[in-house]
């Protein structure tokens, strides 16, 4: 982890995928990672995490993973947008709340407290 958290530590924006499936009677959240390498240009993608995700999957509990995560890597200031399915939950999880063209970035509200931006 640490390895990883130190090479993500030159990259100032990245994207993120996330999803949850159950299988044998057990839920899982998996995230990965989306940037492009600034020494090279290409298009990278990382597996993150892969966490037994053990309680209801409620918009507070989706939040609640997603945002230890991102904080457990030290990524949470520079995730730009994650792409989620449409499921009901993962869809309310996010809420856009403003649009600052200035420098074109999103900010985002998680439903019941102040996320990231």
């Amino acid at each position: 982890m640490l390895v990883l958290s130190s090479s993500l530590s030159s990259i100032n924006w990245l994207s993120a995928t996330a999803d949850i499936w159950s299988a044998h009677k057990r839920a899982f959240m998996g995230v990965t990672l989306h940037y492009v390498d600034p020494h090279s240009l290409k298009m990278q993608s990382i597996a993150l995490a892969c966490r037994r995700f053990r309680d209801s999957h409620t918009v507070e509990t989706i939040a609640k993973m997603l945002r230890n995560i991102f904080d457990e890597f030290d990524i949470t200031n520079k995730i730009v947008n994650v792409v989620t399915d449409n499921a009901a939950n993962f869809a309310k999880a996010f809420t856009l709340i403003d649009h600052d063209s200035s420098d074109q970035s999103v900010w985002y509200q998680v439903r019941y407290g102040e996320w990231f931006r």
